[in-house]
């Protein structure tokens, strides 16, 4: 990236933006834009409208991150947030990826796209960033639910993980059901 880029910070649940602080300080010093929003807490959808009303203030790229309940409100933007980059540079330096991700909507077509979708992208910046493993939490029995749309999505995802196309530029990954 040629400008430094945007940085929004989203917090867990029973936490405010102020837990972020020496994050930020940091951050701003290194000449970063950061926002660190508080969403309402009053539903997902709404913690979720609340972090794209921020991301449609920033002008030009911006990264993403989040920790505990946070990493929910991020995920559950799905593919719709076009200013959001950096996955790669995020994963810079990581040697294992463990991909607890879950769709927002159980819905079958919204379920499929999801996890076919941020399966795709994550293993791709993983590659781009020389990660050697990745980790995927998946379900017990998925392939005996064929009739459950959200189980046929996580079967996608092991698929996706498990095919050689998108792991050809390094070692394993693993689908670890519980």
């Amino acid at each position: 990236m040629a400008a430094s880029p945007n940085i929004v910070l989203v917090h867990g649940a029973w936490a405010d933006g102020s837990c972020w602080s020496a994050v930020i300080e940091r951050l701003q010093a290194d000449g970063y834009r950061v926002s660190a929003p508080q969403p309402p807490e009053t539903s997902l959808a709404d913690d979720v409208a609340r972090v794209r009303q921020v991301l449609a203030r920033q002008s030009g790229p911006t990264i993403l991150a989040a920790h505990s309940y946070g990493g929910q409100v991020i995920t559950s933007l799905g593919t719709d947030a076009p200013n959001v980059v950096g996955l790669a540079e995020v994963l810079e330096g990581a040697a294992v990826v463990v991909d607890v991700s879950n769709s927002p909507s159980f819905e079958d077509e919204a379920v499929m796209n999801f996890f076919t979708t941020s399966t795709t992208n994550l293993l791709a910046a993983e590659a781009a960033a020389g990660v050697r493993h990745h980790v995927a939490l998946s379900v017990v029995g998925t392939e005996r639910l064929a009739e459950s749309g959200y189980m046929r999505a996580k079967l996608a995802q092991e698929k996706l993980i498990g095919s050689p196309a998108p792991r050809s530029s390094r070692s394993p990954s693993s689908s670890a059901r519980a």
